[in-house]
């Protein structure tokens, strides 16, 4: 018996729609969220953490919300409420909450305690805490008998979750590495014809993205045409090539006839080998145009580091704002490292983890600011600058003058234009740091 069908108790699901996390997927989320999954938690994880095909569903099961962002703002206050409630018992610290009945009954698990199975209930906005006496799969089975359907009507609700952002491509972090490990490739293909042409600059390949977007395999098979002839070459890729090489290459620049340049893909829009060059000239660029503002300020050029295409999409996901102009400029060739360039006041060089970052803008964004005339609540905001012990912030909007840099004072709550673009704000805080 599958973990969800002891979980339905013979209630109605669809197979097809059942959906887990893999293992490295569990352990990235035990890295974000700072807890341990394990036990009975783990099967759940495995089995149905992504979704439960219906059984269950986001009405009592806080899982199953789609966005990570909603996940990360929750997971921070209930734990600092959770803290707060038993008096700051740090056994309390890495504790998940995965339920919540009837609105403000919140159900969470220790997760590195002596019993992380145990689940523990926690009323929102009292000081009870209780053990519940009942185990996860105990109290998951209790969930469906007591809040699940036998017919198809829970899909009303939303089943499907999602526990992290998602960002697995090639960026200016890797940049190096992937042209060192590049060198060493070519250099081992090299090494058996070495009197072989070839021009290295055209030498490209595919990001990782790319390589996930179309299957590949390792061991080469022979068949030939028309025939039913399908045979083992007891060969890897690596050793084909090499064969080809010897059988098939030149020694002089006559093979440079033929096509040795394709492309798998209808389109492409990550960072990848063939625009490492064009990026670190742009990336250079934008930082001399920043250097010169302040020529005797220190910083270590070789930490500077940005934000791939496809990372920048990722973070638009879990701050829910759309990043062009400027910022998007900013991110892309250092949004991860300034060299020292810029301080911690920016959020981007906070040691706060993501989690931290995603509550800390959120709590702030919720206070209501004055001047109705200019600003609506409805305007998606990202804080990239605190100053002053956290009584000053300055953020951006994704409305039309998008590259336009806002301050928000905390005291009176009055958020106001600078006049200043993004990047004539960042210069102005080189300049006089």
């Amino acid at each position: 018996m599958s973990y969800i069908e002891e979980v339905a108790q013979g209630r109605w699901y669809q197979p097809e729609l059942v959906k887990g996390y893999s293992e490295d997927e569990i352990k990235q989320i035990e890295a974000l969220y700072g807890i341990c999954i394990q036990g009975e938690f783990k099967q759940f994880m495995r089995c149905m953490g992504r979704s439960s095909g219906g059984l269950l569903a986001e009405d009592s099961i806080m899982l199953y919300n789609f966005q990570p962002t909603i996940h990360m703002i929750l997971y921070k206050s209930y734990n600092d409420e959770l803290l707060y409630s038993s008096g700051y018992d740090f056994s309390y610290k890495n504790s998940f909450f995965f339920a919540c009945l009837s609105e403000t009954h919140l159900y969470f698990l220790k997760t590195t305690s002596d019993n992380p199975d145990r689940v523990y209930h926690h009323v929102e906005g009292s000081e009870d805490i209780r053990d519940t006496g009942q185990n996860f799969t105990e109290f998951l089975k209790g969930v469906v008998i007591n809040f699940g359907d036998d017919t198809p009507q829970d899909l009303q609700y939303r089943y499907t979750g999602e526990l992290l952002p998602q960002s697995t491509h090639i960026g200016a972090e890797y940049v190096d590495d992937y042209l060192n490990k590049q060198q060493a490739y070519i250099n081992e293909l090299i090494k058996i014809h070495p009197n072989r042409h070839y021009d290295i600059t055209q030498i490209k390949g595919f990001s990782l993205s790319e390589i996930s977007a179309f299957e590949h395999v390792y061991r080469v098979y022979h068949y030939s045409e028309g025939s039913e002839d399908i045979s083992d070459t007891g060969q890897n890729f690596t050793e084909f090539l090499k064969g080809v090489v010897l059988d098939f290459g030149y020694d002089t620049p006559q093979d440079l006839q033929y096509r040795y340049t394709g492309e798998l893909l209808p389109q492409s829009t990550h960072i990848g080998a063939e625009y490492v060059d064009d990026y670190l000239n742009k990336q250079q660029a934008y930082i001399n145009e920043l250097i010169k503002i302040h020529p005797n300020r220190h910083y270590d050029i070789t930490q500077i580091k940005g934000y791939s295409l496809s990372e920048i999409s990722a973070f638009e996901h879990v701050y829910e704002i759309q990043i062009t102009g400027q910022l998007k400029d900013f991110m892309h060739y250092m949004g991860r490292s300034s060299g020292g360039l810029l301080s911690d006041d920016f959020i981007f060089y906070n040691k706060m983890s993501l989690i931290e970052k995603v509550y800390y803008i959120d709590s702030v964004l919720e206070n209501k600011w004055r001047d109705p005339d200019n600003y609506s609540q409805d305007d998606r905001c990202f804080i990239f600058m605190t100053y002053k012990r956290d009584n000053h912030f300055f953020l951006v909007t994704n409305r039309k003058d998008a590259d336009m840099v806002h301050h928000y004072n905390s005291y009176d709550q009055i958020l106001a234009k600078t006049g200043k673009t993004f990047l004539e704000f960042i210069k102005e805080v080189i300049k006089y740091s």
